[in-house]
């Protein structure tokens, strides 16, 4: 009885990993188990997250600036958890992994990614202390992390834009 629901799991799983497999985003799946997805799509995840870092008027560098000169601290933890989202993306996006989730980036970043930002650990974190005392500091900090990716992106190749 157990062998004829492996097998039913596995059929079923073969079945996803060629629905899956045609999708653009994804390279490849193997069913040996588990399931791994392959690259993501680097451009259009990097197209879609860099500009709202601090190109555009309404980025979230912008925003914060805003939430900093209104001394709403809240305002600015919010916007610097969707400038961290966005920058993981990017970072996982360059790194051609898929994103693991909200927890434990860093640590997950540091384990499994070839290509990092200097001192990204300690970017991150400093612009966390920063965002806590929600000062004019958080912009310096904001900038020194988005550069340490602009850096990186440079390296590998990838477009940023201007600044």
């Amino acid at each position: 009885m157990k062998d004829g629901r492996v097998a039913s799991l596995v059929s079923v799983a073969a079945s996803l990993a060629s629905d899956y497999a045609a999708l653009p985003q994804v390279e490849a799946i193997t069913v040996a188990g588990s399931l791994s997805f392959g690259a993501v799509d680097a451009d259009s995840d990097i197209a879609k997250n860099h500009p709202i870092l601090r190109r555009h008027f309404s980025s979230y560098l912008h925003q914060i600036e805003l939430a900093v000169r209104r001394g709403d601290g809240l305002s600015v933890n919010h916007r610097v958890a969707a400038l961290l989202a966005s920058y993981f993306d990017i970072l996982f996006a360059v790194n051609r992994l898929p994103h693991p989730g909200e927890k434990r980036l860093i640590r997950y970043a540091e384990a499994h990614c070839t290509r990092l930002p200097v001192e990204m650990a300690h970017q991150v974190n400093a612009l966390l202390a920063a965002a806590a005392q929600a000062d004019e500091h958080i912009v310096a900090q904001t900038n020194a992390l988005v550069d340490g990716l602009d850096r990186l992106l440079l390296e590998a190749r990838l477009s940023v834009g201007e600044r």
